[in-house]
């Protein structure tokens, strides 16, 4: 392993091309370093010669394709994780005002299609590996449910698929409402028979 003394890289001091060079081989894997540690720094970009920065690291967070991270992860682009990914989102009853039931659950859902499909040339690379695909479409989730799709840089827009869940689950406790009730009616019928 490479020894890279990185003292002399703070805040206000400059950080050299080998520097540079060094962390980017590092992140790279062409040098491998037992530990690498910036202790305060305002930022740190590393590109690859082209226009624009690949990885900025900020004192509010890493970007990636990102020169102005606003959290501690920012990822401007696609991304592929070949082992698990787990998201854990913020849903604590204490973060939240004007809770109520979604409305007209069941006539979302109705107008909603799950559809097949196979990705053409003007998606990501990362869509186009999965060859033939689900899912729904973003037009017309936009006509149900326009806070969970979002129009990206490129103009093409995305749906934030988990939201999808909530209005599902109170699909089916609509549904189940609706089920029982019949099932009163059916009884009373039965009942005057």
């Amino acid at each position: 392993m490479a020894n890279l003394d990185k003292s002399g890289i703070s805040s206000g001091n400059t950080i050299t091309t080998a520097h540079i060079t060094n962390l980017y081989d590092a992140f790279t894997g062409d040098i491998t370093f037992d530990n690498i540690n910036i202790k305060s720094f305002n930022s740190l970009g590393i590109d690859d010669n082209a226009t624009s920065t690949k990885i900025t690291i900020t004192n509010t967070g890493l970007g990636i394709n990102d020169t102005s991270p606003g959290v501690a992860l920012d990822v401007d682009g696609a991304g592929r994780f070949t082992g698990n990914l787990t998201a854990y989102y913020s849903s604590d009853i204490r973060l939240k005002d004007n809770i109520r039931p979604i409305e007209d659950s069941l006539f979302k859902i109705s107008r909603l299609r799950g559809v097949e499909f196979d990705w053409n040339e003007k998606a990501d690379i990362v869509e186009r590996e999965k060859g033939h695909d689900i899912g729904l479409i973003a037009q017309e989730v936009e006509q149900v449910l326009p806070e969970i799709v979002t129009t990206r840089k490129d103009g093409y827009k995305a749906i934030q698929y988990d939201k999808v869940v909530s209005l599902l689950v109170q699909g089916i406790n609509d549904q189940q409402k609706q089920i029982e009730d019949l099932k009163k009616e059916l009884d009373e019928i039965k009942k005057r028979l």
